[in-house]
């Protein structure tokens, strides 16, 4: 629920007309894209460097008051006086029936409201049908563009990997200057194996942002891309704060490329018992190498 309220209040306040400069508009957006993924931090940083530059830019400290609200218990009830169309909305977030069909009975009588398509496809996509939540989300991304991020979730999800480049895309046109966009373009052309475009893109994400989920996309992309050694490199100081089977699947799969096979051994060994037992195979296949 807490996501729902962030949404309503950066569309109404993100929309809003406002006598900024080109760089405070380009704060405000990357604070409203981290605020819109939960990296609430991130997006009252970039408002603290907006209203440094410009004291009295209102749009700003409207944002910052309403964020800290959100992040605040108490926000409900604020949201709750200050946006009386939602009340029915805000007053169903324990029932996702009643929540449901409210947001359908709101799209029977006005099937363009963005808002209800929005709140509708998320939904959808927590319940994992992709394909109706891409239908919402493509309606809903005329007027919200947060949206084009959930229907590029769930065209990548569906397997559609040119969809899901077209509707990150589409949002980057926006707000060229979204790192955590540039990190899902990255991961849509790892999927589809064009290592060199997801390397520049994730490059340029972590210019933005030293997240570690960037540079554990990046181990990911080098290994593919065959560059087994920087892979190596990147991925084994992330192991002190992400330790998952997948990493060190990775780690394994570097260490055995560059036939370091007794390393490989040790890394395939913790995937397997942080519960990739898929590795069991290759596992027993480098064992024999080293007996």
């Amino acid at each position: 629920m807490k996501k729902l309220l962030v949404f309503l209040l950066l569309f109404f306040v993100c929309n809003a007309d406002a006598g900024a400069s080109d760089l405070a508009d380009d704060y405000i957006d990357m604070a409203a894209g981290y605020a819109v993924n939960g990296k609430y931090s991130d997006a009252l940083n970039y408002i603290d460097k907006i209203l440094k530059i410009e004291p009295g830019n209102t749009r700003a400290k409207k944002l910052k008051t309403d964020l800290q609200r959100v992040i605040n218990p108490a926000s409900r009830s604020y949201l709750y006086e200050t946006n009386q169309q939602l009340r029915p909305v805000l007053d169903a977030k324990d029932d996702v029936q009643k929540e449901f069909n409210l947001l359908t009975a709101a799209l029977n009588a006005n099937p363009d409201n963005a808002a209800a398509n929005y709140l509708l496809a998320e939904i959808y996509r927590q319940n994992c049908d992709m394909a109706s939540a891409a239908v919402r989300y493509e309606k809903a991304a005329k007027t919200l563009p947060q949206s084009y991020l959930g229907l590029a979730e769930c065209k990548l999800t569906l397997k559609d990997c040119v969809g899901a480049l077209a509707a990150v895309n589409n949002y980057l046109k926006l707000y060229p200057k979204s790192d955590f966009a540039l990190a899902y373009r990255a991961e849509i052309n790892f999927a589809q194996g064009k290592y060199k475009e997801a390397q520049a893109d994730i490059t340029s994400a972590m210019a933005m942002n030293d997240d570690l989920s960037y540079k554990f996309l990046e181990g990911k992309i080098l290994f593919a891309a065959g560059n087994y050694r920087m892979a190596k490199r990147k991925l084994e100081p992330l192991t002190k704060e992400i330790q998952t089977s997948e990493i060190y699947k990775y780690l394994g799969l570097c260490e055995y490329a560059m036939q370091n096979y007794t390393a490989a051994l040790l890394s395939l060994d913790k995937a397997i018992i942080l519960g990739d037992s898929s590795l069991e195979a290759k596992y027993n296949e480098i064992l024999k190498k080293v007996q």
